[in-house]
C-alpha cells in the first residue's frame, strides 16, 4: 500500500460500512452530490446497456437504477459494504477487486465508477481492466479528484486522497484504450464536504462551478469510449 493506509481493510470495517450512507448522502446536500453522479451515469448510458458499477460500496447509485428498470450490475472488495446496502439486490451484487475483475472480456456496454479513483495513487490497472470487460466502443464514465485538503492519513477519513492532474487521467486512459469523449467539473470542492453543507450553501456552490475555472474545480467526471 506505498506506505499508506490500507483503504481495503477501513472499508471492511463494519462500523464504516454501517455510517457510510449516513455520512455521505443522507442530508440534503449529500443527496443532492448523489443525485448529480446519477445524472452523469444516465447521460452517458440508458437502460437497454447492460452496466457494471466498480467499487460500488453500498450500491447506493446501483439501487437507484435499478429501481429506474435499468440492466446494471455492482460490484466491490467489502462485504461489509454491500450488506450495509442491503445485500444481494436479486443476485446483481457480487464482491470482487476492481484491479482483477471477476468478469469475462467484453461483457459490458457501460462502466461507472465514484468515489474511488481518489484512494489511489496508481490506476493504470484499474482503466485498463475497465478495458478488457468492456465491449469496443463501450463506455466509462469515473471521476477524479484534482486537489484535496486531505492529503495525511486520517484513520477517522479514511486516510488521504491522491489527486491526479487532468493530463495523468488521460494518459492512463490513453495507455489502456480509451479515448476521451469528454471532461467536465462535477465538484467545485470534495463531495464529502459539500454534503455536510446547509442545502442552501451547497446549491450556492454548485452554481458557482459555471464561473469558477474547471481547472480549479476539485472533482471531474470523464467519459471515455474504448477504441
Amino acid at each position: 500500500m506505498n506506505g499508506f493506509m490500507d483503504k481495503r481493510a477501513f472499508y471492511r470495517d463494519p462500523r464504516v460500512a454501517r455510517s457510510y450512507e449516513d455520512r455521505r448522502i443522507s442530508s440534503p446536500a449529500g443527496r443532492l452530490t448523489h443525485e448529480l453522479e446519477l445524472a452523469a451515469v444516465r447521460r452517458a448510458f440508458g437502460p437497454h446497456e447492460k452496466v457494471i458499477e466498480l467499487a460500488c460500496g453500498t450500491g447506493r447509485l446501483m439501487r437507484a437504477l435499478l429501481a429506474e428498470g435499468w440492466d446494471v450490475r455492482g460490484i466491490d472488495q467489502s462485504h461489509e459494504m454491500l450488506a450495509a446496502g442491503g445485500g444481494d439486490a436479486g443476485g446483481r451484487l457480487m464482491m470482487g477487486d476492481v484491479f482483477r475483475l471477476p468478469l469475462p472480456d467484453g461483457s459490458a456496454d457501460g462502466i461507472f465508477c465514484f468515489r474511488f479513483s481518489n484512494h489511489y495513487a496508481e490506476l493504470g490497472g484499474f482503466f485498463r481492466e475497465c478495458s478488457r470487460v468492456l465491449r469496443k466502443g463501450g463506455g466509462l464514465v469515473c471521476d477524479s479528484m484534482r486537489w484535496s485538503p486531505l492529503l495525511w492519513d486520517s484513520p477517522r477519513l479514511g486516510g488521504r486522497n491522491h489527486c491526479a492532474s487532468d493530463r495523468r487521467i488521460e494518459t492512463w486512459l490513453g495507455e489502456t484504450g480509451f479515448a476521451v469523449a469528454s471532461v467536465e467539473p462535477l465538484f467545485p470542492v470534495g463531495p464529502y464536504l459539500i454534503g455536510r453543507l446547509p442545502l442552501a450553501l451547497a446549491r450556492l456552490l454548485l452554481r458557482a462551478r459555471d464561473i469558477i475555472p474547471a481547472r480549479l474545480q476539485a472533482v471531474a467526471v470523464w467519459h471515455a469510449r474504448k477504441t
